[in-house]
C-alpha cells in the first residue's frame, strides 16, 4: 500500500511541477525590441502612396488602395516605434488589451511603413504586423515579409490569430 501512496505522491508533484512550469511560460512578458525613430510627415501629399513606392518592396498586394490607408496624424512627428512578439498565440480580438495593459497602440500605417523602409532587413527576419481601421471603417492588416523577400501588403481582417514569431509595430500611447 505504501508504494502506491509513494507513486500517487510522485506523480501529483510531478503534475503540480508541469502546471507551475506552464503557468510561468504562459505568464512570460512579451519580448519588447528597442525603440526607433521614425519621423513621419503627415502633410506630405499622398504621403501612404509615395511611401509605399520609395520603400521599393519586392512585391505588395494591396487589398486597401493606398487613399483609403489613413495617415494616423498632423504635421511632423518622430515616433519611438518599437517590435513586439508575444512568443505565443495571441488573437486579434485580445491584442488591442494586450497592448494597452503595457502602455501601447499599434504604430499607424505611414509610421509602419516608413520604419520597414528605413530598417529594410527586419521584416525578413520575421513577419511585421499592425492592425488598423481603413477610411471606410473596416478593420484591417499592414503585413511586412516574414520571408527572403522583403513583401508588403494590406488585407481586409478577418478575425484570427497570430502564433509565436509574429511582430506588431506599436508605439507609446499619446
Amino acid at each position: 500500500m505504501r508504494h502506491i501512496t509513494n507513486c500517487i505522491n510522485q506523480a501529483a508533484s510531478a503534475a503540480a511541477l508541469v502546471l507551475v512550469l506552464v503557468l510561468k511560460v504562459s505568464a512570460q512578458e512579451p519580448l519588447l525590441s528597442k525603440g526607433e525613430g521614425v519621423k513621419v510627415d503627415y502633410d506630405k501629399p499622398d504621403a501612404v502612396a509615395r511611401a509605399i513606392t520609395n520603400a521599393k518592396f519586392d512585391s505588395a498586394k494591396l487589398a486597401i488602395r493606398p487613399q483609403d490607408i489613413p495617415l494616423g496624424g498632423i504635421g511632423s512627428v518622430t515616433h519611438e516605434v518599437f517590435e513586439i512578439d508575444f512568443g505565443r498565440l495571441i488573437f486579434d480580438k485580445d491584442l488591442p488589451v494586450e497592448l494597452d495593459k503595457r502602455g501601447f497602440v499599434f504604430a499607424d500605417p505611414l509610421t509602419a511603413i516608413l520604419y520597414a523602409t528605413r530598417f529594410p532587413n527586419r521584416q525578413r527576419m520575421h513577419p511585421i504586423n499592425i492592425l488598423f481601421t481603413d477610411t471606410q471603417g473596416q478593420p484591417c492588416y499592414l503585413l511586412l515579409g516574414g520571408g527572403p523577400d522583403r513583401l508588403f501588403g494590406t488585407r481586409l481582417a478577418n478575425p484570427g490569430h497570430w502564433g509565436p514569431g509574429a511582430r506588431f509595430l506599436v508605439i507609446h500611447k499619446p
